[in-house]
């Protein structure tokens, strides 16, 4: 993901990269689950509407303009063109292969809003959101429950230790040292979508003297054939639960009026 707005010297450039590796880890959760899960669910999704129609790729295109945040919803933020990292599609396709999921596949159809942040130093907030269509809504349905899968955290903790030394490298810069790694899921329950999950990394980034706290939630939801997620990354003052929340009711009440 793209950065702006940081300080420049070291300081900058080792939030930046903080920002970068918290945002990298959701783009990776959330392309690694693009797929149906073997494993076992940490709870039965909310039961779906079974007659909502999957959206074509035309209608899908054109609800992922709507649903997908935009500069008007995140005042006094900077925004610049959202950007995966070198090495991300290869570390979901592992992760993926670790979950029992399908891969991320070449039918599914890919929208991220643009990344939005504000701050500078030692205190930055970076934010995104992601629309992915899918064939259809069974496959949607099982990429949910991959996403929930008790197996997921085992696979996401496996795949940070393999990094070497700690370390997980972005755009193709100087890597970054990742320590005091924890996940741990937590349940989204949204009211009129096929159910929700969400997730929370913590975690250290930088040099030992100069590490920066981060904490990140990846959330979302599934309607229809529609996959929406949400990515919060923090370093330093934790986003409100209730500025997460607020866009997080922003995205399902836009795809609730896309596509039905």
């Amino acid at each position: 993901m793209a950065l702006t707005g940081t300080k420049a010297g070291l300081g900058g450039e080792l939030t930046r990269r903080s920002i970068l590796l918290g945002g990298a880890l959701a783009g990776v959760l959330l392309m690694a689950c693009g797929g149906g899960s073997q494993g076992t669910s940490q709870g039965a999704p909310s039961s779906s509407r079974a007659g909502t129609p999957a959206l074509t790729s035309t209608e899908a295109t054109a609800a992922a303009g709507k649903i997908n945040l935009k500069a008007a919803d995140l005042p006094g933020f900077f925004a610049s063109p959202h950007n995966e990292a070198p090495g991300d599609h290869q570390m979901a396709l592992e992760m993926a292969q670790c979950i029992g999921s399908r891969p991320p596949g070449a039918a599914d159809i890919n929208f991220y809003s643009d990344d939005f942040s504000q701050g500078s130093g030692a205190q930055i907030t970076a934010i995104f959101s992601h629309v992915t269509a899918v064939p259809s809504v069974s496959l949607a349905q099982a990429d949910l429950a991959a996403m929930r899968s008790a197996k997921t955290l085992q696979c996401i903790r496996q795949s940070v230790a393999r990094q070497p030394a700690g370390q997980v490298n972005q755009s193709g810069g100087p890597s970054a040292e990742l320590t005091n790694f924890e996940i741990k899921s937590f349940p989204v329950d949204l009211a009129g979508t096929d159910g929700g999950f969400g997730y929370r990394f913590t975690f250290a980034s930088g040099a030992q003297a100069t590490a920066y706290a981060v904490k990140e939630d990846a959330m979302g939801f599934v309607d229809g054939n529609i996959e929406v997620a949400l990515a919060t990354v923090a370093i330093g003052q934790p986003i409100p639960t209730a500025i997460e929340q607020h866009l997080l009711s922003v995205l399902v009440s836009r795809a609730r009026s896309a596509i039905h």
